[in-house]
C-alpha cells in the first residue's frame, strides 16, 4: 500500500513537475539517448509513484525536500551547518564523467569517523552538490561539494575533522571547509535540497575586489548537469548518520499525493514531440 504523507502536491505543483520532467526529457533526448532509456529517468504518474527515478526528476527533488524534515524531526538541539570540498576534486568541463559521488561521500564519513574516534557521537546528514565554477581569469571547473548538518559536535572539533588540505598551486577560491550554527534548520535543509544547476561567476568590482555571484545554468552547461544528475538517484546525492534516512530510497513510501484530476499524470505531447 503506497504511504502517503500529509503534504498535497496543488495543481499548480503538479502541473509545474509535469512541465519540467517533459522539459528535461527534451533536452536529455537531444544527446542521442533513446526514448525507451529516457522516460524511466522522470515520473510520469504523480498519482500512482511506484518507483523511484533518477535525481534530475522534480518529482523526486521535491520529495526529498518536503520529506528531510520528517526524517530529521526527531535531532533536535544545535546544529552545525557544514560546508566542504576539496578544490583538487575540480575538474574541466569535458571531464565531468570523471566526478565521483561515492568519493565525496567517502570524505564525509572519513570525517565523522575522526569525530567518533574523538570521543563524539555525531548525528546528520549530507547532500551532494555540483555546480560550475568561473573564474575571471582561467578556464570554467566543475567543483562537487558536500552541505551537511550536524548535530552533537562542537564547532571546534568539526572544523578540525573536516580541514582539507588545499594544494598551494591551487590560489581559487582555497577555502575547502566553512562550519557555523544553525539558526533556521527548516531553511538550511530547503536549501540544502535545492537541486538547481548554478554557476559561481567571478567578477571585477567597482572597488578592484573579486567577489562571485551565483547565476543559473544554461545551454550545454545546463544539459551536461542534468546529465550527470539522471546516472544518479537522491538516494546516491544523500547520506545519513545516525538517522533512519532508508525512506528516501524505497518506492510507495512516503509518497506525496497530488489533487484529483488528470494533471497527475504527463500530458500525451511529450510523446508526440518525440523524432
Amino acid at each position: 500500500m503506497r504511504e502517503l504523507i500529509a503534504d498535497t502536491l496543488t495543481l499548480v505543483e503538479t502541473e509545474r513537475i509535469l512541465r519540467s520532467n517533459d522539459l528535461i526529457l527534451d533536452r536529455l533526448g537531444q544527446h542521442g539517448i533513446e526514448q525507451s532509456e529516457l522516460l524511466p529517468l522522470v515520473q510520469s504518474n504523480l498519482s500512482y509513484v511506484n518507483r523511484r527515478c533518477s535525481a534530475v526528476c522534480h518529482y523526486e527533488q521535491e520529495r526529498c525536500r518536503r520529506i528531510l524534515p520528517i526524517l530529521v524531526g526527531t535531532s533536535a538541539g544545535p546544529s552545525l551547518h557544514i560546508s566542504f570540498g576539496n578544490p583538487s576534486a575540480r575538474v574541466p568541463l569535458d571531464e565531468l564523467s570523471t566526478v565521483s559521488v561515492s568519493s565525496i561521500m567517502r570524505t564525509w564519513r572519513a570525517a565523522c569517523d575522526k569525530l567518533k574516534a574523538a570521543g563524539f557521537s555525531p548525528r546528520g546528514l549530507a547532500v551532494f552538490e555540483l555546480h560550475l565554477l568561473q573564474p575571471l581569469e582561467s578556464s570554467a571547473l566543475w567543483e562537487p561539494h558536500l552541505h551537511a548538518v550536524l548535530w552533537d559536535v562542537p564547532a571546534d572539533a568539526a572544523r578540525k575533522a573536516f580541514r582539507v588540505t588545499v594544494p598551494e598551486d591551487i590560489n581559487i577560491r582555497r577555502r575547502s571547509t566553512h562550519v557555523q550554527m544553525v539558526n533556521d534548520l527548516p531553511g538550511l535543509l530547503n536549501y540544502m535540497t535545492k537541486f538547481r544547476a548554478t554557476v559561481e561567476v567571478q567578477y571585477r568590482a567597482a572597488n578592484g575586489s573579486l567577489p562571485w555571484r551565483s547565476n543559473r545554468l544554461t545551454g550545454e552547461q545546463a544539459e551536461a548537469w542534468m546529465l550527470f544528475h539522471s546516472r544518479h538517484t537522491i538516494a546516491q546525492l544523500v547520506t545519513f548518520l545516525g538517522i533512519d534516512g532508508s525512506a528516501l530510497r524505497r518506492p510507495m513510501t512516503l509518497e506525496l499525493a497530488t489533487t484529483q484530476g488528470r494533471s497527475g499524470c504527463r500530458r500525451a505531447s511529450f510523446s508526440q514531440r518525440r523524432p
